[in-house]
């Protein structure tokens, strides 16, 4: 909802999105690969939002790639495109780096927002979204 609402509709605020694998969750990795893929031909979000639709159907999967291939041919991907990045595990370096910041930022779960620098964690939406707009209503008060 905060990324529906505040960057997508308005465009007020920037969403830098990065991934940030758990360990425990299995195929994290490569459902982190396949969405990045996705995003090679403009379909990031739309992937990534079928992917943790679906969660609970390839987390557990010894192979989940054929599954991530019917979710892009199911979003009208180029399926031969979409397998060679996959199976190159293309954006593997990329997604290790982002796990990597996030260590370093001290993230510990997902979804984790930073809203100029301030980490919002376990907050509900309607927190999360009123300290947003305090944030924007600082920036048109300073602008005055």
């Amino acid at each position: 909802l905060i990324r529906q609402n505040f960057v997508e509709n308005g465009g007020l605020v920037r969403w830098i999105q990065y991934d940030y694998v758990l360990g425990v969750f299995p195929n994290s990795t490569t459902a982190a690969i396949a969405a990045r893929c996705a995003g090679e031909q403009g379909r990031y979000w739309v992937m990534h939002d079928l992917l943790l639709a679906n969660q609970m159907r390839w987390s557990g999967s010894a192979s989940p790639e054929s599954q991530f291939r019917d979710y892009a041919k199911q979003i009208g991907l180029d399926g031969g495109e979409f397998r060679r990045c996959l199976d190159e595990r293309r954006y593997l370096e990329r997604v290790m780096s982002s796990r990597r910041y996030g260590d370093q930022l001290g993230v510990s779960q997902t979804p984790t927002l930073f809203l100029n620098g301030r980490k919002l964690n376990n907050l509900s939406y309607g927190a999360m979204e009123s300290a947003i707009r305090t944030a924007l209503d600082s920036l048109g008060s300073a602008g005055s």
